[in-house]
Formats: structure tokens, C-alpha cells, sequence
């Protein structure tokens, strides 16, 4: 302060004037400050929002990378998709059994049959020479002193028969001509119903491809069917069973609950219907504890209303996956109830995505609980319909409530 007292006025005025220029160049580099520190904390803000929304993206992708058949509705065929988390190997509680068969269970052994039930039976004696040279057909017979019974089905081969129908006059002047033996067709030359039937067999019970059951009946009987004739025993098994198809249809209607599902199969056009993308057949079937319905179709509503599903009573419960068309109006007014293994695979995912809850895997275990009581007393027969009606509540009750 001794120097500024030395100052003249005009001097102090000077040295005001320059800390006035100098204040306000740091003003400015200040407001300049602020506004890139406020431009900064503008681009940390949108920065943090952009990496909020990436790791709700990352969750949402690991979230749908970690779905599997055993904790959604995926198929198992998708468990092998490229990145695809496999299924968790969950091991079985242990409930105290041993290994194999268990005490009482019914045996599947063969059986020694008794004389009155053998098909056929024969003697066999040692042929040959002795040792000594003698021939053993002039041997004495000590009787039988080792028995065996063999299980066993004849080589089949295709044999051709000729059926010649013939016509008788009446002593009245009336013709009359044999009928065809059953199962015969209207040509000169055809394949039998048994070996039709076979290859309706292995075409609809095991899956077999048409060439490979052509190939499999020629090997196994002789018989060389072109694919063409065994593609087409498919529609004439259809048209021989659609009164059986009828009835089954009927009494499923009759059902208090049906089961329905729909799978895709490789059949029907190839080329997509209009406004679709794909040509995808699918297989829709609605079963009881007694009667399965099967038909073929698409997803769209015209095939759903063709299901047993719109020929169902009012209030008849229908247990499904949760498909959207099945909770469509146009099936009728009828009570819907989720698929207790879907209910089961949604738990699941609960489990995953909420580690620290223990609700998820009490749920399941409750329900699993309760499915086994079910199972239990099925087989009882019993009769008291408020205990039953009580379980079959007490599953829906569960299915419906705690759906995630």
C-alpha cells in the first residue's frame, strides 16, 4: 500500500482503469468457460442417455439370446441357434428309488407258453454219423431232453393271386356275378389293402419319407411300388376314415376340457398365400385323455374355425399355449386356461432374470407339487367329484394367477 500512496491521482486513475480492463477479460474467459463447461455437461447428459439406452438394448438382446425351450415357448429346435444358450441340465430330485426295475413292477419277458397255445411244434434229432461210423438216423430215441421256444414271424414276400369272378345264371334267368374280394379297386393289377396299410403305416405312425417306405417294401416283400402310389395311399386313408374322423371330432366336442396346439409341417403349397411370406403348413390338433383330432391348415383364422375348437359348448375350458387366435371370439364363448409347461418355462425365466427372488422357483415348485398330486390321484379312480373339481381349480387358479 506504500507504493499506491505515492501514486498521483492520475496515476491511481491509470492503474484503476488497466484492473477494470484486466477484471473484465477474465470475465469473458470465465463466461466462455461456463459455456463450454455447460455445452460439455450437455453432451455428458445425452452421452449417459445414449449409454442407458445401449445396456437396456445389451439386456434386452442377452435377455432374448438366453431364451430356450426350457424357459419360454421356444421349440427345442431353436436350442441350437447360432449364440443360442442352451438349456440349464436340471438334475432330478432324488426320491429314494433304485435303479431298473422296481419291486412289483410288471415284467416284460417272454413267457414260456404251454402246449395248447403253441402255434407249432417240432421234433429234432441229431443227424449224421457216429463217431463209430453208424448212421444216427437208425439211433434209439431217449426222448426229449432239452426244450426251446422261439418267437418268431415269417418271411414275408408279395405273392400274386388271381381272383377269376365268375357268373352263374338262375334257373329264373337271372346273371349273377361274384363280387371282388375286399379292399380290391376297379384295375385289372393293384396291391393288396395289407400292404397298402403297411405303407400307411410307416408313412403316418413313424414318419418315414415316400421313398424310403418304397424302398423298405421292395426290400422287405419283393414288391416294387412307384413313390407316386404310396404318396397317394395318404388321400384314399383319408377318404376310407372320415367317418372315423367324424366321430372322433364329435366326441371330443362332447369334452368339459380339450388340449390344442399347432406345429409346423412341411406340407401343403409352395408358394405363400397372398399376404404372406412364407408357405407354412401346420398341424393342429385337439386331444382328451381318449381322442386326438388332427388337421392340416395354415395359422389364419379360416383354418382356426375349422378346428373342433368352434364346435365346443359354451364354457368348455381350452388349454393352449398363448397364441392370440385362441383367445379370438369367433371360437365360441369358452373358458381359456394356459398350458401348465408354459407356465413352468415362464417361472423359469423368472428365476433367471430376478436371481435374487426366491418367488419364481417357490411358485414352480408349488405347481409341480401340485401337477404330481393330480397324476396321483388319476390313476386312483377316485370318485368324489369336489375333491377332483378342487385339483383341477387349484391347477387353474395357479396357471392363471401367477402367469408372468
Amino acid at each position: 500500500m506504500s507504493g499506491l500512496e505515492s501514486l498521483s491521482r492520475g496515476e491511481l486513475v491509470e492503474l484503476a482503469r488497466e484492473q477494470a480492463s484486466r477484471i473484465a477479460e477474465q470475465d469473458a474467459v470465465i463466461e466462455r468457460q461456463n459455456s463450454q463447461i455447460q455445452a460439455m455437461a450437455a453432451q455428458l447428459s445425452m452421452l449417459m442417455e445414449q449409454f442407458e439406452k445401449q445396456q437396456a438394448e445389451l439386456e434386452r438382446l442377452r435377455h432374448l439370446v438366453s431364451r430356450n425351450s426350457s424357459n419360454s415357448s421356444m421349440p427345442p429346435s431353436g436350442d441350437d441357434g447360432p449364440g443360442r444358450i442352451p438349456p440349464r441340465k436340471q438334475r432330478a430330485k432324488p426320491s429314494g428309488r433304485g435303479k431298473g426295475k422296481q419291486p412289483g413292477a410288471p415284467g416284460t419277458a417272454l413267457r414260456w407258453r404251454e402246449e395248447d397255445e403253441l402255434d407249432d411244434r417240432r421234433d429234432r434229432y441229431p443227424e449224421g454219423p457216429c463217431v463209430c461210423g453208424v448212421d444216427l438216423a437208425t439211433a434209439h430215441d431217449l426222448g426229449v431232453v432239452d426244450r426251446y421256444q422261439q418267437h418268431e414271424i415269417p418271411l414275408v414276400t408279395v405273392t400274386v393271386t388271381q381272383y377269376d369272378q365268375h357268373a352263374v345264371a338262375c334257373s329264373c334267368g337271372k346273371v349273377h356275378t361274384a363280387a371282388r374280394p375286399d379292399g380290391a379297386g376297379g384295375g385289372r393289377v393293384e396291391y393288396g389293402p395289407n400292404l397298402r396299410a403297411y405303407a400307411v403305416y410307416l408313412l403316418v405312425v413313424h414318419f418315414v419319407p415316400v421313398h424310403r417306405v418304397a424302398e423298405i417294401l421292395t426290400c422287405l416283400t419283393g414288391a416294387e411300388p412307384s413313390a407316386g402310389f404310396v404318396h397317394s395311399l395318404l388321400r384314399r386313408a383319408a377318404r376310407a376314415l372320415h367317418a372315423c374322423d367324424f366321430a372322433i371330432r364329435t366326441l371330443i366336442t362332447l369334452a368339459f376340457a380339450v388340449c390344442a396346439d399347432e406345429t409346423p409341417l412341411k406340407v401343403g403349397p409352395a408358394t405363400p398365400a397372398e399376404g404372406k411370406k412364407e408357405a407354412k403348413g401346420y398341424l393342429h390338433v385337439a386331444c382328451t385323455d381318449l381322442y386326438t383330432h388332427f388337421l392340416l391348415g395354415d395359422r389364419s383364422m379360416k383354418t382356426f374355425r375349422q378346428t373342433v375348437l368352434a364346435d365346443l359348448e359354451p364354457g368348455a375350458v381350452t388349454v393352449h399355449d398363448r397364441y392370440h387366435t385362441y383367445d379370438s371370439t369367433q371360437l365360441g364363448d369358452l373358458d381359456h386356461q394356459l398350458c401348465l409347461a408354459h407356465v413352468l418355462r415362464d417361472l423359469a425365466g423368472a428365476a433367471e432374470l430376478y436371481p435374487d427372488h426366491t418367488w419364481p422357483v417357490q411358485l414352480a415348485d408349488e405347481l409341480r407339487e401340485l401337477i404330481h398330486r393330480a397324476n396321483q390321484a388319476r390313476p386312483r379312480s377316485f370318485t368324489c367329484a369336489r375333491r377332483s373339481e378342487g385339483v383341477g381349480w387349484g391347477v387353474r387358479f395357479l396357471a392363471v394367477r401367477f402367469a408372468v
